[in-house]
């Protein structure tokens, strides 16, 4: 699990090829461990999965999320936060829910690229593959491999369910929850039954807590990837540790 997926970390070789970067929050799993559960957060704003920021809750499905993150910021030639917006567009995963409700996804579309009317349908794809990868739950979202052969055209693509306004857990975008920096940390407290819930997250500026499950992980500095094999995962050419 990278953890930190974004623009700044997405790198183009001389063919156009992409080749994900900075690995030193990347998590290794176990055999056979699908999950884990961590005191800290770690991230970049704006990216987060809803139930990582929230409840500490990692899987491959919190870089599902911020792959679905980068592909509305590349449909929309815009960063997922900019204040410089009216209210309603500042954060931008909050503004898809708000046009997709309204059956106006295209209006998300940089309109500097002009689309032809056969190129519409795959832009539509991709913003719809997006908002699946940005469900509010890691059970919601798809696989990695399933976003994958959508993007592609080789499987249909799932029905998106918007979670509504009255769902106050999706509501609160990850650049709320967490007012994080690049690889900043903070704790993760329990949530409170009163109030929103991000009144129930604190910034932690004290020492960081040794109790988490991470230290099963292995951390690599710097890493290229060749591809995405058919179970989903990313296949590492080259780790070199810190």
């Amino acid at each position: 699990m990278h953890r930190d997926i974004k623009a700044k970390n997405i790198l183009l070789d001389r063919n156009y090829e992409a080749k994900i970067a900075d690995f030193g929050l990347a998590l290794l799993f176990s055999d056979g461990q699908t999950h884990i559960t961590t005191d800290h957060v770690a991230g970049t704003k704006g990216y987060l999965a809803p139930e990582y920021a929230l409840l500490g809750q990692m899987s491959d499905k919190v870089d599902v999320f911020s792959f679905g993150v980068l592909c509305l910021e590349v449909v929309s030639s815009r960063r997922n936060m900019d204040e410089r917006l009216r209210p309603d567009m500042v954060y931008l995963v909050k503004w898809a829910w708000k046009l997709h409700g309204q059956g106006r996804l295209l209006d998300l579309v940089c309109p500097t690229l002009s689309l032809q009317d056969d190129e519409k349908p795959q832009v539509q794809r991709l913003i719809n593959t997006a908002l699946l990868c940005i469900q509010h739950t890691g059970e919601q979202k798809p696989s990695i491999a399933r976003v994958v052969s959508m993007l592609q055209g080789d499987a249909d693509l799932e029905v998106v369910v918007n979670p509504g306004a009255e769902d106050q857990y999706h509501q609160m975008d990850s650049a709320r929850l967490l007012d994080l920096g690049n690889s900043a940390v903070s704790r993760v407290n329990d949530v409170s039954e009163e109030g929103p819930f991000w009144k129930s997250i604190r910034r932690d500026e004290g020492r960081r807590s040794s109790r988490t499950s991470e230290s099963r992980s292995h951390r690599a500095s710097e890493a290229t990837v060749e591809g995405i094999s058919s179970n989903g995962m990313i296949t590492v050419s080259e780790i070199r540790g810190r």
